[in-house]
């Protein structure tokens, strides 16, 4: 029984992080709904009308943790294929086996998205850390009871490293690509792991947009040390299959960021390049806001962090 429902606030450095980290997952699994789905459950995705899925992007409250607003990750409003609507909840964490109240969290996402809705709620946690196991195990159920009055709450959780990367290498749905980056790697080195994940996504009929979202949360999650780095280079020049690598990402990330820019609700040409520096991406995000485009989707947009576009806003007036 879980009786401890407290919040530990968290440091401006752990907010940050977890806020560019759940900016890249929204805009992965927004990209691939139902790929993500299809992966982890291929028994659900069967039942749903991906033409009917509604993104949902609000702060929900939850007056239990400190008064503090609360994001959903991912929230989705679905249509299933018999008529009736759904909500799927997807939530990301980073790092978080620090954390043992994980489940009374995923309780008061809940109990949000219930007040809101009052829809049948699927729920999902995704463990994407680097720890092959766990200090603290974390639940999957939240349980509370006082004199016969009880609550029983369970959801569904993964963790990327239960996967070993090499059982992906040649699975067809490109969200392996990009969860190789956390899975297993064995004995296997992190230079090896990013380029197979890297060289696997020319295999499949993806848009440049996709290409440069899949690419981009490989680079991100699978950070390679200085030495990494020397090892990853030697690997995509002298193995023959990893040739093609270097140039794909170059290509790719030129012709995302032009698609993303036709795709990316934007009514109008934006002047200058977006190439991943920050001045170019900090332009571009000024452009937007002037706009009046929400913080979010100019964080989406960008890649840049909600946090640094609430600066940049704030600096505006």
């Amino acid at each position: 029984m879980d009786n401890n429902i407290s919040v530990k606030p968290e440091k401006e450095e752990e907010k940050k992080e977890k806020s560019d980290f759940d900016q890249l997952c929204k805009r992965l699994i927004k990209a691939f709904f139902k790929e993500f789905l299809d992966f982890f459950f291929p028994e659900l995705s069967r039942q749903i009308d991906f033409n009917e899925v509604h993104f949902i992007d609000k702060e929900l409250y939850s007056g239990q943790i400190e008064g503090e607003k609360t994001i959903s990750d991912i929230l989705a409003e679905v249509k299933l294929l018999n008529g009736e609507e759904e909500i799927v909840l997807l939530h990301f964490e980073f790092q978080s086996n620090k954390e043992t109240d994980f489940p009374s969290r995923m309780f008061y996402y809940y109990i949000d998205i219930w007040r809101e809705y009052r829809k049948r709620i699927f729920a999902f946690a995704l463990f994407i850390d680097e720890s092959l196991t766990w200090r603290v195990p974390v639940s999957d159920t939240f349980e509370m009871e006082f004199m016969g009055t009880k609550i029983f709450y369970k959801y569904h959780l993964r963790k990327s490293k239960d996967y070993n990367y090499r059982d992906y290498l040649d699975h067809e749905n490109p969200i392996a690509a990009a969860l190789m980056a956390r899975m297993d790697f064995g004995k296997d080195s992190r230079a090896l792991v990013k380029a197979e994940a890297l060289n696997k996504l020319k295999k499949y009929n993806l848009s440049p947009l996709q290409k440069e979202i899949l690419s981009n949360f490989i680079e991100r999650l699978l950070f390679l040390s200085d030495e990494e780095k020397k090892e990853f280079k030697e690997l995509i020049k002298k193995e023959e299959r990893f040739k093609e690598v270097d140039y794909m990402l170059t290509v790719w990330h030129e012709e995302g960021i032009k698609e993303g820019r036709l795709e990316g609700r934007l009514e109008g040409k934006l002047e200058g390049k977006l190439e991943g520096k920050l001045e170019g991406k900090l332009e571009v995000a000024e452009k937007l806001l002037n706009r009046k485009f929400p913080v979010e989707e100019v964080a989406d947009l960008t890649g840049l962090s909600i946090e640094e576009i609430r600066k940049l806003a704030s600096k505006g007036g």
